[in-house]
C-alpha cells in the first residue's frame, strides 16, 4: 500500500510540473465505452500549453462518471506532431463501481490512452483493489475525445 501511494505521489508530481509554465487552460471532454463503468462521460481540464498546437503538453484533471462506476483521473497529456486531434494520456486513476454484481469496489492504478486520429483511440488501465486481494484488474475500452 505504502508503494502505491509513493506512486501515485510522483504521478502527481509529475502531473503538476507542466503548471509552472502553465499558457493555455482548456475544458476537455470524452466519452468512453467498455469496461466496468459500461459507459462514461469525461470532463475535465487542460493546463498547459495549447493544446491545439503539435507538440503540447500539459496537466490533466478529469472526472468520469459512468452508468456502473465511476473514475477521477491526474495525469499528463501531449499532442502529437501533425494534428487531427491526436493524443497520448498517462493518468494516475482512482475508480469505484457501483451497480455491478456484488458490493461496490474502489481501486487506484494507471491508464494510458492513445488517440491517433481524430481524438479517437484505446485506452488500457491496470488497477488493483484498495482493499481485499491483490489481484490485478485490466481494463481495456474505447474512447473518443471531445
Amino acid at each position: 500500500m505504502a508503494s502505491l501511494r509513493t506512486s501515485l505521489a510522483l504521478a502527481l508530481v509529475a502531473a503538476l510540473a507542466p503548471l509552472s509554465v502553465a499558457h493555455a487552460q482548456q475544458p476537455v471532454f470524452g466519452v468512453h465505452v467498455a469496461g466496468p463503468t459500461r459507459a462514461s462521460a469525461s470532463v475535465g481540464v487542460w493546463l498547459g500549453e495549447d493544446p491545439r498546437h503539435d507538440a503540447a503538453s500539459g496537466a490533466v484533471l478529469l472526472v468520469e462518471p459512468g452508468l456502473r462506476g465511476g473514475r477521477a483521473s491526474i495525469g499528463y497529456a501531449y499532442a502529437l506532431r501533425g494534428g487531427f486531434g491526436s493524443f497520448v494520456t498517462a493518468r494516475a486513476t482512482a475508480l469505484r463501481t457501483w451497480r455491478s454484481a456484488g458490493p461496490p469496489h474502489t481501486y487506484a492504478g494507471g491508464e494510458v490512452q492513445v488517440l491517433p486520429l481524430l481524438a479517437v483511440g484505446p485506452r488500457l488501465g491496470a488497477f488493483v483493489p484498495t482493499r481485499g486481494p491483490r489481484r490485478m484488474l485490466w481494463i481495456l475500452d474505447v474512447g473518443l475525445g471531445l
